[in-house]
């Protein structure tokens, strides 16, 4: 037995070679996180990813796969990994981390730090936020299987 919830995610992508004064990227992601067996998660093993991502001008809702690390209690990280194909056909990575206070809850667990690679190299960094007036539905969302 396992467990899943869905999240959306969205904010702005800079690009590292944008001339100055370049406004940034719109970038979302909707994802399906799914657990392995409950016996495995208290050991660190990570969720998949599923759903899709936008990125004007790079990726019109593409599907994405990857994983997500939850390092709660202790480490007091969540770190998103996951791969694209662009609307040309370039491979992408995005990595991001959320780093949890517990004295800042509510937002440390609303703000993604991110970077988009192509290959191995970085094309941007991204801001990236859960919309607090999505947390009904995404609380009503977590289920076991």
């Amino acid at each position: 037995m396992g467990f899943h919830f869905r999240e959306t995610m969205s904010g702005e992508l800079t690009l590292d070679d944008a001339p100055y004064g370049s406004p940034p990227l719109a970038i979302r992601f909707h994802v399906t996180a799914r657990s392995g067996p409950l016996r495995r998660y208290p050991e660190g093993e990570p969720l998949t990813l599923e759903g899709r991502v936008s990125v004007d001008g790079i990726a019109e809702e593409r599907p994405l796969q990857g994983h997500l690390e939850i390092g709660l209690p202790l480490r007091r990280q969540l770190v998103y990994n996951f791969e694209f194909l662009g609307d040309d056909g370039t491979r992408y990575r995005f990595h991001g981390q959320k780093n949890v206070s517990y004295l800042r809850f509510s937002r440390s667990m609303t703000t993604l730090y991110g970077s988009l690679y192509r290959g191995d190299a970085r094309v941007g960094r991204a801001l990236v936020r859960f919309d607090l007036r999505d947390l009904p539905s995404f609380l009503a969302s977590w289920r076991p299987y």
